[in-house]
């Protein structure tokens, strides 16, 4: 099955429209429809998702091999560059340098113009891809431009899209990305302090970055691969989480006995969801990741803390997921949309 038309079916999103011309970085926001998507019942192949971790321009670049490492599922490291000195501490399995002639876009659009003379160059870096994860903190002029012109090349190829916006300060740039893609979700810098923080971690800033980043591009993968229609449900996820802003993530993990609501407990106090996340119009997507021997009635009290949590005004969606690797006994993960 060619899943790389996940969200063909999406007619009311502005992202789904592939065959149209894409918006700019910096174009002003569209409103997004509420109409349901069609529900594709073509079945999954028997071959795994073809799955592309993409580091574009500055910090992000850095994060590829990580992320990578973290998600323990096959797939493709892609960095893209303006400075080869950058790509000289990647390891990439694929690279791609833009410019770095000695001259340095003066503004966005030139940024972009830089980048669309190299945009078959794009196109053959991320063929064959089925989903890609753009990671990217959108540094500074050149890292705007050269990521909106990657995004809009991975929707002409029908790539089903995620952005993960680590660190990035900018809500506006932020939202308009968001605009690019399939499903994107932002990380806030002060809440990357206040969840290492929350959590007491010995980590880092920038340690916990590449996890929660890395959480984003496991859940998503695994809830794709584990589907029985993953077209349908890459196209649900689209249209369940795609809104004006990036959407927002929390995650946490526990064991032993009642350990499954701990661990929901945990997801719902995450500084990265904000504190009125749960009352908030939109859609909530929950995830809970089983490890070896665990049944799946043993998760089943999060969908009564579930009810209690999360407005009956709004809606929620919930899925068990299947995770022989994890070290934990439960992992939970809740997107919602921004």
């Amino acid at each position: 099955m060619n899943r790389r038309k996940f969200i063909q079916c999406i007619s009311s999103i502005p992202a789904a429209s592939l065959a149209l011309p894409r918006a700019t970085l910096m174009e002003p926001g569209r409103k997004y429809g509420a109409e349901k998507p069609e529900i594709n019942y073509e079945p999954r192949s028997t071959e795994p998702l073809r799955i592309g971790i993409m580091g574009i321009v500055g910090a992000s670049v850095y994060y590829v091999d990580r992320v990578a490492q973290s998600l323990n599922f096959p797939c493709r490291k892609i960095a893209v560059e303006t400075d080869k000195v950058q790509l000289c501490w990647c390891r990439p399995s694929d690279n791609l340098l833009i410019g770095d002639c000695g001259m340095k876009p003066a503004t966005i659009k030139d940024a972009e113009l830089m980048a669309r003379d190299r945009r078959s160059d794009i196109a053959k870096l991320v063929s064959g891809l089925d989903v890609a994860f753009l990671l990217t903190d959108l540094d500074g002029i050149a890292g705007k431009g050269v990521t909106s012109v990657v995004a809009e090349t991975l929707g002409e190829l029908d790539v089903f899209t995620v952005a993960v916006l680590p660190g990035v300060a900018d809500a506006k740039v932020a939202n308009s990305l968001n605009r690019l893609v399939d499903v994107s979700c932002n990380l806030p810098f002060h809440a990357l302090i206040n969840e290492a923080d929350a959590q007491q971690r010995i980590l880092s800033r920038l340690d916990f970055e590449v996890e929660a980043t890395a959480q984003i591009c496991h859940t998503i993968t695994r809830f794709l691969e584990q589907s029985e229609y993953p077209r349908s449900s890459g196209a649900k996820m689209s249209w369940l989480l795609k809104g004006e802003k990036p959407c927002v993530m929390g995650f946490g993990d526990d064991n032993g006995p009642g350990g499954s609501l701990a661990a929901f407990e945990a997801a719902t106090k995450s500084p990265l969801l904000g504190a009125e996340w749960c009352n908030l119009p939109g859609y909530r997507m929950v995830f809970v990741e089983k490890g070896p021997g665990i049944q799946t009635c043993d998760v089943h009290p999060i969908l009564d803390r579930m009810r209690e949590v999360i407005p009956n005004k709004v809606r929620r969606h919930f899925r068990i997921i299947e995770n022989e690797h994890l070290i934990t006994d439960y992992r939970v993960t809740i997107l919602s949309r921004g």
